[in-house]
């Protein structure tokens, strides 16, 4: 059952209520970014912000609902491009290019966003917040899953999920890994495309050779 307190206490209405969670938001992402999540408070957010702390709690219950609320955000483009994808074609001469188009895309958005890594990463070493983080990983999961349900029309559907949600960390922590000290390194994001790339493929193989054996 998710737990209230990781909830936003109230949607802004009013310009400037908005313009005060975005300062809430941003101020919180870039203390993530820059020294990672245990300096995090809301006192800290509010003096980074340049607002009266009890106005982040007029928004936020507490610092980990800030940190739901940027992983949510930092979904949103990714689960948009696995909507905005037609699924996977079923040859071996169309799925290879279809999936690097695909990553190109996601590389792309990685590309303009250093902070995504560090938002998740706190997220999953943080108790209070990794049931909820995971939860919204198997969401982004369930929809990649669709996306390569062709290529595995054998496989059940819990396969396929923890297929694609096995594919999903493996992209964002080796994109993560691209932004090495603050810079974007476009062949290590090259690197990371192949490797994916070939992991796929190596799981459509295993997948055929597995059916292959129980006709």
């Amino acid at each position: 059952m998710p737990d209230p307190g990781l909830d936003r206490r109230a949607t802004p209405r009013q310009a400037r209520a908005r313009e005060r969670v975005e300062a809430i938001l941003i101020a919180a992402r870039e203390i993530i970014e820059k020294e990672g999540v245990e300096p995090l408070s809301t006192q800290r957010i509010a003096k980074v912000a340049g607002i009266p702390v009890g106005s982040v709690y007029q928004f936020f219950p507490n610092k980990h609902s800030i940190v739901l609320e940027l992983a949510k955000r930092s979904l949103v483009p990714m689960n948009q491009l696995v909507d905005t994808t037609s699924p996977a074609p079923a040859g071996d001469d169309e799925w290879w290019p279809w999936w690097e188009t695909f990553l190109d895309r996601l590389i792309a958005m990685w590309r303009v966003d250093s902070s995504g890594g560090a938002i998740w990463s706190a997220c999953a070493g943080t108790p209070e917040l990794s049931t909820r983080a995971w939860e919204l990983e198997l969401e982004y999961a369930r929809g990649l899953a669709g996306l390569l349900s062709p290529l595995f029309p054998h496989d059940s559907t819990k396969v396929q999920e923890r297929r694609a949600a096995i594919l999903a960390r493996m992209m964002a922590f080796g994109l993560d890994c691209a932004w090495f000290g603050g810079v974007w390194d476009p062949q290590s994001a090259e690197v990371v495309k192949r490797s994916i790339v070939a992991a796929l493929a190596s799981e459509i193989n295993a997948a055929r050779l597995q059916a292959g054996s129980r006709r």
